[in-house]
């Protein structure tokens, strides 16, 4: 801690004499971006990590970035949607973001607050749809070995885990976040077919016929899915839900609920329905708005000038 705190001070002395030297025209422009730039990369290498060890060395994680190519192409072969969680022992890096898979967990800038409080929770894992575990060995009784990498790792199958989607018909309702835990782990609660969320509870039917509910398309701003229920129930979709999500069924606007404590649910009527999800937080309409509005006021003050 105390090294990198003087690093800090360090760039914050270097900042203030690059301004300095070129308010006071000392140094030109264009040295004084470049300066500025490898400050910047200076400042980033404090954030993480001052060892960039070399390619030959064993602590490279140039060497592991390429070495799990295979566990990669298996995981994309597989006709159904996938979600790893892997050993960070032996994957110490964003094993996800490289290969372009959902991965639960990796290295974040930031987690919203409804998942850091129950992420350490398996069945949280399971709702989410985690159907992978890439390791040297299983964490749970009941994964099954499916693959072996030629990096010595091997992959494992989920069979607990949930679908991307799926329906519930009976909300029940809590009054404060402390409670998700022990509804989340409560012995008589079944998430396949229960939910709860905080406030009043919509109305849904009761009905045990086959339904079906699937993500169709996926993209990180936008979720599609196509679902067909007997009666009146809770469509879920197994991804985080945060402000700024909006919903439409059949092209008609609908609420968007926090069930479970985590994920979001749309409640549909019976019938076959196409529901769609999309991002679109009012922060970035209003900055957006004052964005513009600041352009205005500039070339107006620029016109007034002259």
């Amino acid at each position: 801690a105390e090294d990198r705190l003087g690093i800090v001070l360090l760039a914050a002395i270097l900042l203030a004499a690059i301004l300095a030297a070129w308010r006071n025209e000392r140094i030109s422009t264009s040295a004084a971006i470049t300066s500025l730039t490898l400050l910047a990369l200076l400042e980033l290498g404090n954030v993480t990590t001052y060892s960039f060890p070399p390619r030959g060395n064993p602590n490279s994680l140039l060497k592991k970035l390429t070495d799990h190519y295979d566990i990669a192409a298996f995981l994309k072969d597989q006709y159904e949607p996938v979600r790893v969680e892997i050993d960070a022992d032996e994957l110490p890096y964003n094993f996800g973001d490289w290969y372009g898979i959902d991965h639960f967990g990796g290295y974040l800038a930031s987690l919203t607050t409804n998942v850091a409080r129950v992420q350490a929770n398996t069945r949280v894992r399971m709702m989410y749809g985690v159907n992978f575990h890439v390791g040297r060995k299983p964490i749970r009784d009941d994964q099954v070995e499916e693959f072996a990498s030629r990096s010595g790792l091997k992959v494992y199958r989920n069979p607990a885990a949930f679908p991307r989607a799926w329906a519930v018909h009976e909300v029940l309702t809590i009054k404060r976040d402390d409670q998700i835990g022990a509804m989340l782990t409560g012995k008589n609660f079944d998430p396949r077919r229960q939910t709860f969320i905080k406030g009043t509870a919509p109305e849904l039917g009761k009905c045990d016929a086959q339904e079906t509910a699937a993500v169709v398309d996926r993209r990180s701003d936008r979720v599609l899915i196509e679902a067909n229920l007997k009666c009146r129930g809770m469509v879920i979709d197994s991804d985080t839900f945060y402000p700024g999500w909006v919903a439409t069924v059949d092209g008609q606007p609908a609420a968007v609920y926090e069930a479970y404590g985590f994920l979001r649910g749309v409640v549909v009527e019976s019938g076959p329905h196409r529901i769609e999800l999309r991002y679109r937080p009012k922060s970035v309409y209003w900055g957006a708005a004052l964005t513009a509005l600041g352009l205005v006021g500039a070339v107006a003050l620029t016109l007034l000038r002259r």
